[in-house]
């Protein structure tokens, strides 16, 4: 049934752009037709809020940073382009701060595609670098204290509450990206513990220069539990301009 009714939809489409004649529809009418299935949003919507978060999160969750994390300030522009039985094209600008000092961090382009046989929204988004006095951006400051909170937590130091939850926020940013939708968003609330977990792994890497790795391992933790996973099918995005584009097959 799904399948004859997608080949309906699909019958009807082409016959919007192939005239009784026979003759294909000119560029032109076929440019006018498409425009039919997208619109302007009001930039003050939830429509367009809800994508632009999604967008933020997947952009946290690649950063991985607890002292690079931004939060949402307001959505700028945005503009949704439907494609019936295959996806719906959110294209936004929004502004972006600081999540804990509130500094204005700049403006983000990003497109968000919610697609009909995927399970999780595609995001591509570009993000500027805050800028300090020297005109570096403050990246290699927040890696420092990054690595300085690594080691805090590996020696069994716990951090700071407003640590913990920016840690939180990073897990948090994943969930919300993988799990958000047109309509559902989430957002972490309290943070009550950090645990250590020592794990024991066999890794093993694929590699070759100028390639994203692929990596598959085997752990084991110390309650003797077990997990394995594979490293290679990460869904694709890009942050920053880096697209990453993983195929399980080759692996």
């Amino acid at each position: 049934m799904l399948r004859s009714e997608t080949t309906l939809v699909l019958a009807a489409l082409l016959a919007l752009f192939w005239p009784a004649g026979g003759d294909p529809a000119p560029p032109k009418a076929i440019w006018k037709e498409q425009q039919r299935f997208r619109l302007s949003l009001n930039p003050y919507t939830a429509l367009a809020r809800r994508p632009a978060q999604t967008a933020l999160d997947f952009f946290n969750y690649l950063q991985s940073s607890p002292s690079s994390l931004r939060s949402l300030a307001y959505v700028k522009k945005a503009s949704a382009k439907f494609i019936p039985g295959v996806e719906r094209k959110y294209s936004l600008k929004f502004a972006t701060k600081d999540a804990k000092s509130g500094q204005n961090l700049g403006s983000c382009l990003a497109t968000v595609r919610y697609q009909r046989e995927k399970p999780k929204p595609k995001v591509d988004i570009v993000c500027p670098h805050s800028k300090d006095p020297e005109g570096l951006g403050h990246l290699p400051q927040n890696m420092l204290q990054d690595v300085a909170l690594f080691h805090s937590i590996r020696d069994g130091n716990k951090p700071s509450q407003d640590l913990l939850q920016n840690l939180a926020a990073i897990g948090n940013s994943y969930i919300s990206w993988e799990k958000s939708s047109e309509r559902r968003s989430y957002t972490v609330t309290q943070v009550t513990n950090l645990k250590p977990w020592n794990l024991s792994c066999h890794v093993r890497v694929a590699w070759r220069p100028g390639l994203t790795a692929r990596v598959k391992y085997d752990c084991s933790s110390e309650d003797d539990s077990s997990e394995s996973a594979d490293g290679s099918g990460v869904e694709e995005g890009s942050a920053n301009g880096v697209i990453l584009q993983y195929d399980e097959s080759n692996f």
